[in-house]
């Protein structure tokens, strides 16, 4: 029984090195395997961290790009409406400036009709001058027959002896 102890003792002697070499291999590969693993895990972390970053630019660039869009957005619907309006507007000065252009036309045949009836008038003027100039004429000499006539009468009825 002894030689079955002994025996028994060897290989468990044997058992346990040849646990430990196992366990000190496992964990010498593990270990590595690990390593390796860790490694891979790390670089995944920092390019994970790089396109995160790229995603965050890029999301602030979008959100940079929504805002504009949404100001030339306002900025056209506002630039739409004061056409609009513009355009409102030049149609109702337009029709503003078509009823003074026939104001306008209208005025000036008036006036055309007033210069012509002034200038009638002083022509008229001119004759009543002139025919008031003859009359003038034609008291004076109508005076001058007229004292003539008185000096006669008087000759008449004072005879001078």
């Amino acid at each position: 029984m002894g030689f079955i102890t002994k025996n028994a003792n060897i290989l468990l002697l044997f058992l346990i090195l040849l646990s430990s070499v196992a366990l000190v291999l496992a964990t010498v590969f593990f270990q590595s395997n690990f390593d390796k693993i860790n490694t891979e895990y790390n670089e995944k972390m920092t390019k994970l961290e790089e396109v995160s970053q790229k995603l965050k630019e890029y999301t602030t660039e979008l959100n940079i790009k929504v805002e504009r869009e949404k100001e030339m957005t306002e900025h056209y619907s506002e630039v739409q409406t004061e056409k609009t309006q513009l355009a409102s507007e030049k149609e109702s000065l337009e029709d503003a400036k078509s009823t003074l252009e026939a104001q306008v036309s209208s005025k000036n045949t008036e006036l055309i009709v007033v210069k012509q009836e002034l200038s009638d008038a002083r022509d008229d003027l001119i004759d009543v001058q002139n025919n008031l100039e003859t009359c003038e004429e034609q008291n004076v000499d109508y005076q001058i027959a007229l004292d003539n006539c008185d000096d006669d009468l008087d000759d008449c009825l004072n005879p001078e002896p």
